[in-house]
């Protein structure tokens, strides 16, 4: 989605979805606690050897900044 529309624009970096909670079981930020099937907010920054160099948790209502995001991924 466009930038101008409250999406990232066009990326050169993959995104992906975790539809069946796989990833945010694997990553510990699945909700266990009264909101079950609910992850809270999180990204990841992983590098392209694979090592996960940031990782940021949101409660669920919290948003997320994207500018801050690309920031740290230019950062690394």
């Amino acid at each position: 989605m466009p930038r101008n529309k409250g999406g990232l624009g066009e990326m050169n970096i993959p995104m992906m979805s975790d539809l069946d909670h796989k990833i945010s079981q694997a990553y510990g930020c699945d909700c266990e606690d009264g909101d079950v099937g609910v992850s809270f907010r999180a990204t990841y920054i992983i590098d392209g050897n694979g090592i996960l160099r940031q990782a940021s948790y949101n409660d669920i209502p919290v948003g997320r900044d994207v500018g801050e995001f690309l920031r740290l991924v230019k950062a690394l």
